[in-house]
Parts: structure tokens; C-alpha cells; sequence
């Protein structure tokens, strides 16, 4: 008996060696899930588009308060930069809204060289340019997906750069970037972009701080991490870059005011918007989170001091 020699029956060990393919990766599969993927991402761009097109104001006139779709990119970007086009100082609140009647909002803290960057918008009417602002962030959106999903590690494939670029617009703040207007999405990026590695893209921080640089409360943190890390050059470059780009930016109007202090004055300058920033009820720093917690007005200075203390604690250790 145990002279006997198996016999393995071929169809047998074919059926051992041939196996089908995996599902994951079959062609078609694939090509597949990276079409409804797109569908999904398309569909909700369009809802978006439907809901955005039936809240926006009027391209000639003033808005409702019920027509609040792109109101940021019409106050932080759009009739800040035409105004400073004109020659009008967008940091003078009494003399923005005298030109700019369409803007309902303050001009936000902001840099002046966020109104270079943005200055190619007003090449073509305000109508016309808050939608090319709209498609623009449908476009960052996916982008901004693909970081992501390179960012952990995972593939960056058709299927998961639309499959997450969907779920970005339907969250929260997809709505506020994609309905609302808002710039989050672009300082995200700009965040990103400074602290990419540094042997592989030396520049990559000075561009990316440059660019955050545009609003302050992220332009400082971010600058302080870059500081933590070691990154003390780029740091001193990209702030830099930043200075000279704004200087530029408001050369005129400190010509038409006569010095620099006109610009930054509190009454109507720079200042004002800091100002309203420091005092804004939506602030999330820890002197306006101390202030809700013991309902007691902690005081604008004692805000600054408490949030640069957590700032370079956490830059130190």
C-alpha cells in the first residue's frame, strides 16, 4: 500500500493553479466604479451649481439678506480688488462702501497683496467672475482630494480621487467653500504647499507662506511651525515675499494718503479690520473660548497674550 503512486487529476490541479481574476482589479471593474464615481461628484457639483445660481444676488444691484450665495467671494475678493483698482483704499470702510455699493460686508483682515493675487477676476465683469471663481473651487476640490489621499498613503486613483473629492461636497465645509464663497479650501492648499518636504521642494515653503500670508490667522501659525521644524529661512523668505508684495500692492494708495499711516490707521485703515477681527463673535481662539466658559469678557489685549502663549508653547514643545 504505500508503494501506491497518487494520480493527481489534471482538472483538478487546474482548477488549483487558474483562478479568476480579482474582482478589484478586473479593467472593467475599475473602469466602473471610477464612472459612478465621477457621476456622484458631478451630481452633487451640479446640485450645488442649482442651489448656488438660485441664492446669488443680483450682478447690477444690492442683495437681499436671503441672497447670500458667494457673498464672501463678492466681500473678501471681488469688490475689495475692483475698489483698489480703482484707486480706492478697501481698508477705509467709508470710502469702499461709497464706491462699491454691491459690497454689504466690511473689506475682512485680509493682506493687500490678497488683492494682487486675486486681481485677475476683475478682468472680466462681476457676474462673470464670481462663477469662474465657483468652477475654480469645484476644480480645487479634487485636488485637494488627491493631496489628501497622497497624504496618508492610500492610491491616488480616478475612483478615489472623485469618491473623496464627493464626500468633500457634501460636508459642511464644501458647502461653505462651494455656496458660500468662502477661501478656506485655497489656504488649505497653501498650507500644504509649505510644509511639503523640504529636500525634495526647497521652495515650496516660501511660496506656500507667501500665500498664506494673504490672512494673517493662518499666514502666523503657519510660520510658527515652519519655525518649530527649523525652517527659519524659508520662514524669513516667504514673510518677506509676502511684505514686499503687499507694499507693492497699496503703494498707490499710501501715494494718495499721503504715508503708510493712513493705510494702517484705526479709524479707517488696516487697523479697522483688525480691529473687528479681535472683537468678531465667530472667533475660536482660546481667549473668546475663555471668555463663552466664564462668561466674562477676558478683554482684547488678554486675548492676544493668552493665544501667543498657547501658540509658542506648542511651538516649543
Amino acid at each position: 500500500m504505500t508503494g501506491q503512486r497518487t494520480t493527481v487529476r489534471p482538472h483538478v490541479m487546474q482548477r488549483a493553479v487558474t483562478r479568476p481574476p480579482a474582482r478589484r482589479t478586473d479593467p472593467g471593474w475599475v473602469r466602473a466604479r471610477a464612472v459612478v464615481a465621477l457621476l456622484v461628484f458631478a451630481s452633487l457639483a451640479v446640485v450645488l451649481g442649482v442651489r448656488t445660481h438660485g441664492l446669488i444676488g443680483p450682478a447690477e444691484g444690492p442683495s437681499s439678506e436671503d441672497q447670500w450665495a458667494l457673498q464672501d467671494y463678492r466681500d473678501a475678493i471681488d469688490q475689495p480688488v475692483r475698489a483698489w483698482l480703482d484707486g480706492v483704499n478697501p481698508y477705509d470702510s467709508t470710502d469702499y462702501h461709497r464706491s462699491r455699493p454691491l459690497a454689504l460686508q466690511p473689506y475682512p483682515l485680509y493682506a493687500p497683496h490678497h488683492l494682487l493675487i486675486h486681481s485677475p477676476l476683475a478682468l472680466v465683469d462681476y457676474g462673470t467672475a464670481r462663477w469662474i471663481y465657483w468652477a475654480t473651487s469645484i476644480g480645487l476640490v479634487l485636488v485637494m482630494a488627491a493631496v489628501a489621499l497622497r497624504l496618508t498613503g492610500s492610491a491616488v486613483t480616478w475612483t478615489s480621487v472623485f469618491g473623496w473629492g464627493a464626500l468633500v461636497l457634501a460636508s459642511r465645509p464644501g458647502h461653505m467653500d462651494i455656496v458660500v464663497g468662502n477661501v478656506g479650501l485655497r489656504l488649505a492648499l497653501f498650507t500644504w504647499l509649505a510644509m511639503r518636504d523640504p529636500e525634495r521642494h526647497p521652495w515650496s515653503a516660501v511660496i506656500g507662506l507667501a500665500l498664506a500670508w494673504t490672512k494673517p490667522t493662518y499666514g502666523l501659525p503657519l510660520a510658527v511651525l515652519l519655525l518649530a521644524r527649523g525652517r527659519k529661512r524659508s520662514v524669513a523668505i516667504g514673510t518677506g515675499v509676502a511684505v514686499l508684495a503687499s507694499v507693492v500692492t497699496m503703494s498707490r494708495t499710501m501715494v494718495a494718503e499721503g504715508s503708510v499711516f493712513g493705510v494702517l490707521s484705526p479709524d479707517g485703515g488696516v487697523g479697522s479690520g483688525i480691529r473687528d477681527a479681535i472683537g468678531a463673535r465667530a472667533r475660536v481662539d482660546v481667549g473668546a473660548i475663555l471668555s463663552f466658559l466664564t462668561n466674562q469678557d477676558v478683554g482684547r489685549l488678554a486675548a492676544v497674550v493668552l493665544g501667543s502663549v498657547v501658540v509658542l508653547a506648542a511651538a516649543l514643545f
